[in-house]
């Protein structure tokens, strides 16, 4: 009798699954006709991917900067649904899901907000319903609507992975729920190039990254070319650079930078980007410090590179470089709280040097 009881408990359990199954709509958006993956240049060649970096300009990437091409930091999907349910599940490119100093959450997870009635974003919860393994699961539960809400959908931009690669993706919300994609701004981006504090490192999570906090605080869209460790200007990575007709580019790469090589190399850089995109606006970004200078004089040779970018800036301003802009140090006001391990900042030194970009980003764009 046990037995039969156990088999009508599994047969009923299996149906139930089934039919919760069948009340999902499921979307992959590698599937649609037309790119709907924002954070990407070059998106007729990169159709079907979620790669940074089109497979032509391998040869002009270093080994680091190609293999870190792969990582999806600063792509998103943006959508528009009335579901009380979405479950997204992927696929990382990497099943070394977190590093010592940075979480799965960050490196490897996905990240949902979603615009309020009032028109603010809000980070959705998953209340530790996600899951990392061959696939990867986050479950956004007892999502609610106002009436006017439920009737036209709310918008949701759903964050990637800032450290892993995107190979498969998968969006379900309830059966019957509106659904559409959001299609990417043909707005000219914003282009950040920059090392591992561009790319991500170690926000907790997607959307604490510092890119993705001025892009929900600039309303633009945003090109993260940060690539950890490998942000060194070489003449061949300009070139990439210069391939992407932006409206602003975003210099932040000092911290991987030798002081020997910051002045020819930023020089260069500027001139190239000045002669295919003349007007405009070019923004260098010093190195954000080191949080323990008062206690080890070691800390303070960022100065140096510093030091280098500074006449980098008052060369070209002699030349009268037209919308040149800088964005110093201090200005970016990182304090000894701002790190994790006195590199990469955490989350609330994520919030300092985005609002610092973003105030400057604003105050270039009220300019021209």
């Amino acid at each position: 009798m046990k037995t039969v009881k156990y088999l009508l408990s599994f047969v009923l359990l299996t149906l139930c699954c089934g039919v919760h199954a069948q009340n999902k709509t499921k979307y992959n958006p590698m599937n649609e006709a037309v790119p709907v993956l924002h954070g990407q240049a070059w998106q007729s060649e990169l159709k079907g991917s979620y790669h940074r970096i089109p497979d032509r300009l391998e040869s002009k990437c270093s080994k680091n900067v190609w293999s870190l091409a792969g990582n999806t930091a600063g792509e998103k999907l943006v959508f528009r649904t009335n579901s009380e349910n979405i479950t997204v599940r992927f696929i990382n490119s990497s099943k070394s899901f977190a590093m010592r100093h940075m979480p799965a959450t960050g490196m490897s997870g996905v990240d949902m907000y979603g615009l309020n009635d009032k028109g603010e974003w809000t980070t959705c919860n998953p209340n530790f319903q996600y899951v990392f393994g061959d696939t990867c699961r986050y479950n956004y539960a007892d999502l609610s609507y106002s009436a006017e809400t439920k009737a036209k959908g709310r918008e949701y931009h759903l964050y990637l992975p800032l450290y892993n690669g995107v190979e498969w993706m998968e969006i379900s919300v309830d059966e019957g729920s509106l659904f559409s994609y959001v299609l990417p701004s043909e707005e000219k981006p914003i282009l950040i190039y920059g090392t591992s504090i561009a790319q991500g490192a170690c926000a907790s999570r997607p959307g604490m990254a510092w890119t993705n906090i001025v892009d929900r605080t600039v309303n633009h869209p945003i090109l993260n070319l940060g690539f950890s460790g490998s942000a060194k200007m070489e003449p061949a990575m300009q070139e990439v650079l210069n391939e992407v007709d932006a409206c602003l580019y975003i210099l932040d790469n000092m911290e991987n930078m030798e002081a020997k090589n910051v002045y020819e190399s930023s020089l260069h850089c500027c001139h190239l980007l000045r002669q295919s995109h003349p007007e405009a606006p070019i923004l260098l970004v010093e190195h954000s410090g080191q949080p323990d200078t008062s206690i080890r004089e070691k800390a303070k040779d960022y100065q140096n590179v510093n030091n280098e970018l500074q006449k980098v800036y008052q060369t070209l301003k002699k030349e009268n470089f037209k919308n040149l802009y800088y964005l110093t140090c201090e200005e970016i006001g990182l304090d000894t709280e701002s790190f994790v391990e006195g590199i990469h900042p955490n989350d609330y030194g994520m919030r300092i040097n985005a609002r610092a970009i973003s105030q400057k980003i604003k105050e270039i764009f009220k300019e021209k």
